[in-house]
């Protein structure tokens, strides 16, 4: 109850009862909900945008580069972006993300050209950059550290769902309503989770004093001395590489060998699941591990197993199950890094140690495909696979190279 005696104002007094209200709701749930909302709304102009810059006489080059300059702005301003959360708070920097993501949608209503739907796609990139550090360091900032892979596990299973979802749903709306209606209805979705944030998302992450506030710099070599982050930003790094060739070109090779439209979005929609459901489990057998990066090694190998085998089957069932293993692959792995990047750094440094995760992640789906595209037009379907698993067996090798200098320093 408000003591007006000991407040001294009104204001101060509303503040105090919006924090006790804000104290009853688990803050997991909020930020599992804004980014259930915020992702769901983004993700479903996904399948959209291809398809509505080509009726506005966009070029498949065109296209290409529509579909990059959202990855390409992810990726960069993440680190930066992640950086400011650490400085500024987590709050202000989610607000100001989802409000971007929002206008993005909104402004491709009026978009006439296939440049106006790069530049507002690369908005909805910066929004992104905004939002997805500031909200999974804010996580890491609520959460002990003995139950960070069960928190991160579910965190981030919402989000994968909301990912998976996001297309589908826009993809129905577009086939009834249009695509202008998609970017519409993608905008009021956004800013309903926009609304959750500013009603809900309480400042426990707020501004600190500026003695301690790190730069970019000083900030990045404190997490790097850290071998388990190094581990972390190349586990996320190679999957997102893997899966950047399989989301790219697995449904050109199923379409060569007579796998139908149908049977793909199957395929597909397998994998999200797999992704998805497997991070709770998994995340509470993480936090019994001893050796927790271990988990993460194990991620990287199933899916450069299941990209490495992906185009010797054409039979449905055995691309499924290849499906899974890449599933299971990235969701372990996901789950396992953002827990053991939030563990190993502070409130001063999470967003930029998750501003690395996040350009780590959509640096590798926006590299593999122009890379592996040379080789996969050169050599063939089965080579361009085939590296992309080499990257994987790169990567534990990496990995194992780390633990064994991080042991060799240690020892006496």
């Amino acid at each position: 109850m408000c003591n007006s005696h000991r407040i001294g104002s009104a204001v101060a007094c509303r503040e105090q009862t919006a924090e006790v209200h804000h104290a009853r709701i688990n803050p997991l749930i909020i930020a599992s909900s804004m980014t259930f909302v915020i992702y769901a709304g983004s993700f479903m102009r996904n399948p959209i945008i291809p398809l509505y810059a080509k009726d506005l006489g966009a070029t498949v080059i065109e296209v290409g580069i529509i579909s990059s300059s959202f990855m390409v702005v992810a990726s960069l301003l993440a680190i930066p972006l992640g950086s400011t959360s650490d400085r500024l708070g987590r709050r202000r920097l989610a607000i100001v993300g989802s409000l971007l993501v929002a206008s993005s949608s909104l402004l491709m209503t009026l978009a006439t050209s296939p440049t106006m739907i790069m530049l507002f796609y690369a908005l909805a990139g910066l929004g992104l950059a905004c939002y997805s550090p500031a909200v999974t360091a804010f996580v890491g900032d609520i959460s002990r550290t003995d139950t960070l892979g069960k928190v991160y596990g579910t965190y981030t299973m919402v989000q994968q769902t909301a990912i998976a979802m996001g297309p589908a749903v826009g993809g129905v709306i577009s086939g009834l309503l249009g695509f202008r209606n998609v970017f519409g209805l993608s905008g009021v979705v956004v800013l309903v989770g926009s609304a959750v944030g500013l009603l809900y998302f309480h400042g426990s992450s707020e501004a600190r004093p500026k003695a301690t506030r790190p730069s970019i710099s000083k900030g990045f070599n404190a997490l790097r001395r850290s071998t388990i982050v190094l581990m972390s930003w190349v586990s996320v790094f190679t999957i997102s590489f893997m899966w950047g060739v399989s989301q790219t070109f697995l449904p050109i090779y199923a379409e060569t060998v007579g796998v139908g439209v149908v049977l793909i979005g199957i395929l597909f929609g397998v994998q999200s699941a797999t992704n998805a459901i497997g991070r709770i489990p998994l995340g509470a057998l993480f936090d019994r591990l001893g050796r927790k990066w271990v988990i993460m090694v194990v991620g990287v190998a199933f899916e450069a197993l299941g990209t490495a085998l992906m185009v010797y089957f054409s039979a449905p069932v055995m691309l499924g199950i290849l499906m899974v293993l890449i599933g299971f692959g990235m969701g372990v792995t996901q789950m396992a890094a953002s827990a053991l990047i939030s563990e190993a750094s502070n409130q001063t440094t999470r967003g930029l140690g998750m501003g690395f995760y996040y350009t780590c992640f959509y640096g590798g789906m926006a590299v593999s495909p122009t890379a592996l595209g040379l080789v996969i037009s050169a050599f063939g379907f089965a080579p361009g696979f085939l590296a992309a698993a080499v990257v994987g067996l790169a990567a534990i090798l990496i990995i194992i190279a780390l633990t064994y200098r991080a042991s060799s320093q240690a020892a006496p």
